[in-house]
């Protein structure tokens, strides 16, 4: 697969995935901040219903 990949990183507006699956990961805080973390990508399976 060709694709380009920029070098830089660029503000964009939010990308919605139809379909999403999502799964949490690991969590952790410190005493002045807490990180959630949250992966989602596109679920093909209900594409295929």
């Amino acid at each position: 697969m060709d694709v380009t990949v920029p070098f830089t990183w660029t503000k964009s507006d939010p990308k919605l995935i139809a379909n999403p699956q999502m799964v949490k990961l690991h969590s952790f805080d410190t005493k002045i901040h807490k990180v959630d973390t949250l992966v989602s990508y596109k679920n093909d399976e209900w594409d295929e219903q």
